[in-house]
């Protein structure tokens, strides 16, 4: 299951190009266990995920809250994913937060209280991540005036820079099986993923400078995302045509 990506990653390595990777875990509103064991795997494997945390419902949470210092390894981000993860699309229409029949006035606003409910943490990063990855389109405008300066979804960027002082860095790779059993979407299945994009950015047809990103709920893991999640970012961190990125080198390619 593992060879298609170590070919790939050989042939970055005979073309002497380097494969940059980073990853991204949605959903985060309060310390569980799943969270810390994703953490823990962050730093048993030297890595630096960004947690992208629901601005209000972290606010109104009275369970154990989350804190600097659970996000101690080095290099970890917190995101800002939406404001309340809740729903306002249109009946018919797939799940969207930030959906197009909503005021633009409105979804500021939301955004600006989401900026300064997470900006306590001290490693914040101005970036947005959109529930269920999908927004309006005129999400990009209203994201400037917020002051957000990051903007991350799913799958191949169409710009480096939708807007000007926004910069996107998306995930290409997520290791749920969402439409399935919502647990672990399969080895081969999920190194797929990750193998299509590193192809595609070898050979010009998605944007080379793009990190290509790895995407994790941890309130869904099973234990073989756990599993999947230590061995891949194990092999790939030794692999000599890999380098992984923390969340804030990955907004700086």
């Amino acid at each position: 299951m593992w060879e298609p990506l170590n070919e790939e990653l050989s042939r970055w390595q005979d073309s002497g190009l380097t494969a940059t990777l980073w990853w991204r875990d949605d959903d985060a509103v309060r310390v569980t266990p799943e969270l810390e064991k994703l953490l823990t795997v962050a730093a048993n494997t030297g890595t630096a995920p960004a947690i992208a945390v629901i601005p209000a419902v972290l606010k109104t949470n009275h369970m154990t809250p989350l804190n600097d210092t659970l996000f101690d390894c080095d290099g970890c981000a917190v995101f800002v994913h939406g404001f309340a993860h809740v729903n306002h699309a249109s009946a018919g229409e797939k799940k969207c937060e930030f959906a197009n029949q909503r005021s633009s006035d409105v979804m500021e606003d939301e955004i600006r209280r989401g900026v300064q409910i997470l900006s306590a943490f001290d490693c914040f990063h101005a970036v947005f991540v959109p529930p269920w990855n999908r927004a309006s389109d005129k999400l990009m405008d209203v994201l400037v005036e917020a002051g957000i300066r990051g903007f991350s979804g799913y799958g191949p960027r169409p710009a480096p820079m939708p807007k000007a002082g926004l910069k996107q860095v998306n995930t290409h790779m997520d290791i749920i099986d969402w439409k399935g059993s919502r647990g672990f979407a399969g080895t081969e299945r999920v190194l797929t993923m990750m193998t299509r994009h590193l192809r595609q950015k070898r050979h010009g047809l998605a944007d080379v400078q793009e990190p290509t990103g790895v995407l994790s709920h941890h309130l869904v893991h099973d234990d073989d995302c756990t599993s999947f999640l230590d061995e891949f970012i194990t092999r790939t961190r030794n692999h000599p045509a890999v380098h992984w990125l923390t969340p804030e080198q990955a907004f700086q390619q």
